[in-house]
This record gives structure tokens, C-alpha cells and sequence, in this order.
């Protein structure tokens, strides 16, 4: 099985998450990271043929780096990896020594607040972020606009920047850890319950992000 360089993107971003992931039989990859407030799916074109656990995800991809077009094969114990002229083999990983994402899928209990979010502003917002020296990301409804923001939550008195990402008939400030928000550069429609999970849905149906929103966030009231 060879792995087309839009898996090699999802891997690579799965390992940013997570640096251990259970690979299940099928085409869908699934990862969560360790304190579990963000969980990841993609579609896939390959098939994956059997259940296995990588231990160290950026080391495999890394090791597959060598090769000019790698071949992968999978048998009980390990993966071999190969092209015209190198041959690799990679250990699989016990189940019970990593952090697995469950295989049942996330249901929102509730879609109170959904946008069109532009990958250009998520990058922008988290750029915003590292030059303002703050940790955190939130989206904000207020005078009929909802915004992304860059800001500091634990301090009215230090630097923020925003730019409107939609209309908002309700006052709402959803706030995430700008770590939390190491998704891929697309188009995302953001579903956010005000109990506390987000849905990011990429408008190319490859990649799905549950993400959950920090504990100070509120709905329908900014006081």
C-alpha cells in the first residue's frame, strides 16, 4: 500500500496532536490528545487493513521520509517499509501503551452558534495570537457580528486584535486554547455548542476537529 501525499498531510498534523494513534481497519483515521479536548477524524483514500498502534507517530513518518516511494506492508507484529532499493521495518505499539481515540464518533448535544470560518482568518488569528504574546483564540458575538478574536481572557487591559467571520443575533464569547487550534489550512464550517464542544467541518469532507471550548466561555451574556 503506498500513502498519497494527502494522508502524509493528515498523519503529520494527527502527530501534532497526538504523537501516539491507533490506526483501525477502513478509511478513516481517528486521533484525540492526551487531556482529550480535542479529537480529529479524516476520510482517507487508501484502506487500511488491519488494526495496529503506532507509538511514536512523527517517527514513523519521518522514517518513511527516506524513502522515494515508499510501499507499506503490514503483517500480526510489524509494518515493512520499502521501495526499489531500502527496507524498513516498524515495530507496532501495545494498545494499552497509548492514548487511543474512541471509535464511537462525537455527537454536539447542541448547534447554537454555526459560521463559514475561512482558513485565511484562522491563520491570521493565530498569527495574531504569537505576535500579541497571548494563549488564547475565541469566537465573539456581539453588536450583530460574530468575530474571531486573539486576546488574553484573564486580562481586559492587554492587547487583542479581531475581524468579523459572521452575522450574530445572540452576545456569546467561546474561548479556545490557541494550541488546541492545530487543525489544517482549509475552509471549516465551526458548530459550537454553548455546553462546551466545537465542531469544525472541512468543506473538502476530508477532516473533522471536536474541539472543546475553555471552562470561563459564555453564551447568550458577556457580563
Amino acid at each position: 500500500m503506498k500513502l498519497s501525499k494527502e494522508t502524509i498531510e493528515i498523519l503529520k498534523n494527527f502527530a501534532s496532536i497526538n504523537m501516539s494513534m491507533l490506526f483501525r481497519e477502513g478509511t478513516k483515521l481517528k486521533t484525540i490528545s492526551p487531556p482529550k479536548t480535542v479529537m480529529a477524524t479524516a476520510n482517507i483514500s487508501e484502506t487500511i487493513p488491519r488494526e495496529f498502534a503506532i507509538y511514536d507517530l512523527n517517527q514513523l513518518i519521518g522514517l518513511m521520509s527516506m524513502f522515494d516511494d515508499p510501499d507499506l506492508k503490514f503483517d500480526d507484529k510489524m509494518m515493512h517499509i520499502s521501495d526499489k532499493t531500502d527496507e524498513a521495518s516498524f515495530v507496532y505499539a501495545s494498545t494499552s501503551a497509548i492514548i487511543a481515540a474512541p471509535d464511537k464518533d462525537v455527537s454536539l448535544p447542541s448547534g447554537d452558534i454555526k459560521f463559514l470560518l475561512e482558513g485565511t482568518a484562522l491563520n491570521r488569528a493565530l498569527r495574531a495570537a504569537g505576535f500579541l504574546n497571548v494563549e488564547q483564540v475565541a469566537i465573539l458575538g456581539e453588536g450583530g457580528k460574530t468575530y474571531i478574536t486573539a486576546l488574553d481572557t484573564n486580562s481586559e487591559s492587554t492587547h487583542a486584535w479581531k475581524t468579523v467571520v459572521g452575522t450574530s443575533d445572540t452576545n456569546y464569547r467561546m474561548i479556545f486554547r490557541s494550541d488546541n487550534l492545530k487543525i489544517l489550512p482549509r475552509d471549516y464550517t465551526v458548530t459550537i455548542s454553548a455546553k462546551g464542544i466545537s465542531k469544525f467541518a472541512s468543506t473538502l469532507n476530508d477532516v473533522t476537529y471536536y474541539i472543546a471550548t475553555e471552562t470561563t466561555s459564555k453564551y447568550d451574556t458577556l457580563s
